[in-house]
């Protein structure tokens, strides 16, 4: 019944049923948490991807870089967003600014400088055996912890 329901409150465009809607959307995706935790997963980022695409947002971008642990003992970033964005040319900036900072993170080394981590950034998001979307999906998959 509701394959039926949903449709005709959606079509109906009335603000009123679309806040009822709403509510329930939510209710229902806040009980999934504890009853199916990698589905509410998987739902949470079906969702995301509508809002913002298969790219990182500033909020998904700051939380991640906030939290790297670097190699030469410091924490977060080494290069803000605005640092990052001169740089940031065809890719995202928010993308552009986590992994940068992901390859500073992982890979510091004295002898390196900007250019090095510029051109480690750039082999990272090329890489031709993954598609669009790579830094969203790592950062999900990989980095974080749920």
């Amino acid at each position: 019944m509701h394959k039926v329901l949903i449709p005709r409150i959606v079509k109906s465009e009335k603000a009123e049923d679309m806040r009822c809607l709403e509510a329930l959307m939510i209710c229902m995706i806040d009980k999934l948490y504890s009853l199916d935790h990698a589905e509410y997963l998987r739902i949470e980022h079906k969702l995301y991807k509508m809002v913002y695409g298969k790219h990182l947002n500033e909020d998904l971008a700051y939380q991640w870089v906030s939290s790297m642990k670097n190699k030469d003992g410091t924490h977060g970033e080494h290069w803000t967003m605005e640092q990052t964005s001169q740089y940031a040319g065809q890719y995202n900036k928010c993308d552009w600014y986590a992994v940068l900072n992901m390859m500073y993170s992982d890979y510091y080394n004295p002898k390196f400088d900007t250019n090095n981590y510029i051109e480690l950034a750039r082999d990272w998001l090329n890489d031709p055996d993954i598609g669009d979307g790579k830094t969203l999906n790592y950062y999900r998959h990989i980095v974080k912890e749920e």
